[in-house]
């Protein structure tokens, strides 16, 4: 089920790519980059287009409901000179935004994500799209996102409480000082309400 993010969506004003990742896995980045761009979909019937770019564990299709391997994706673009890319691009029913999905894992993701094509498709998104979300791999277990992340505007950096330790803001900060990601909103996922 999607619910629409509670947020002040203001820090992405002058933002048109913006990546979604998180230090390790189960801080909630694919669920929040599937709401966000539910969520800016709903706000002024923005055209969203969110691309699974975690090539190593995608999970986008499995929030969506959707079959990845029924489905070309990101991987056979990078791959296949003869796949053009607009055929990629996706939608069903349960949510108001485009996607294009991961496609088959690769044995080589970070070759991959290193390629010139992903500049394509992250220009068709520019192009085409009021707003590009990038769901990428957490951060800190591989180097997938920080080389992806010249392609985005604004990081949306997930956390969660009682999961996320505390020694990895320290990390944060590190990639916010070295400028390895761009505008870094971090998100607490999890809290109690009070």
């Amino acid at each position: 089920s999607f619910r629409l993010i509670r947020t002040n969506l203001n820090f992405l004003k002058k933002t048109k790519v913006i990546l979604v990742t998180s230090s390790i896995q189960g801080e909630g980045k694919t669920f929040a980059a599937v709401n966000l761009a539910q969520s800016l979909c709903s706000v002024k019937k923005n055209k969203v287009l969110l691309l699974g770019l975690d090539l190593r564990n995608p999970k986008v299709h499995a929030m969506l409901n959707v079959d990845r391997k029924a489905n070309k994706g990101i991987t056979n673009y990078l791959v296949n000179e003869n796949v053009v890319l607009k055929t990629l691009v996706d939608n069903n029913e349960n949510v108001s935004f485009d996607f294009i999905l991961s496609g088959p894992i690769p044995p080589n993701p970070t070759e991959l994500l290193l390629s010139d094509k992903l500049e394509d498709i992250i220009e068709f998104g520019r192009q085409n799209y009021d707003y590009v979300i990038i769901d990428s791999a957490p951060c800190l277990l591989v180097s997938d996102t920080l080389n992806i992340s010249k392609h985005a505007d604004t990081t949306v950096y997930m956390t969660k409480s009682k999961h996320t330790k505390i020694k990895l803001i320290e990390y944060i900060n590190k990639l916010s000082d070295d400028k390895s990601l761009k505008n870094i909103a971090v998100v607490i996922n999890g809290c109690e309400e009070s």
